[in-house]
């Protein structure tokens, strides 16, 4: 015996004059804005009272080098990942999604 389970109308077809992802016409849908790494990583100074250099002086880099990380001039490495997630405690993959994400968002889109 087969069931057949009714599905919302918005699941089923598309509104006329607009394509569908998961019921939501796209129109709605809203762009997310991706952040840099270095963004999360101000916030963390900001929180400990600490500058660049004292960063850098922590992690062993230049403050140039952290500079360029924090504007996303420069991008973020495994190896320090490893210096921020020891230093801030947190984890690696934390600030390698971070980085990841942000680079997938901004490589240019289709063939």
């Amino acid at each position: 015996m087969r069931l057949s389970i009714p599905l919302p109308q918005t699941l089923t077809r598309p509104r006329p004059g607009g394509m569908m992802a998961r019921g939501v016409e796209m129109a709605e849908l809203k762009a997310v804005r991706v952040v840099p790494p270095g963004e999360f990583i101000k916030e963390e100074l900001e929180a400990r009272g600490w500058t660049q250099s004292e960063l850098a002086r922590r992690m062993l880099y230049s403050r140039q080098y952290i500079s360029d990380i924090i504007l996303a001039e420069t991008p973020l490495t495994v190896r320090v990942a490893y210096w921020l997630a020891y230093i801030f405690d947190t984890s690696v993959d934390y600030w390698l999604n971070l980085e990841s994400a942000y680079r997938n968002a901004r490589a240019p889109s289709g063939p």
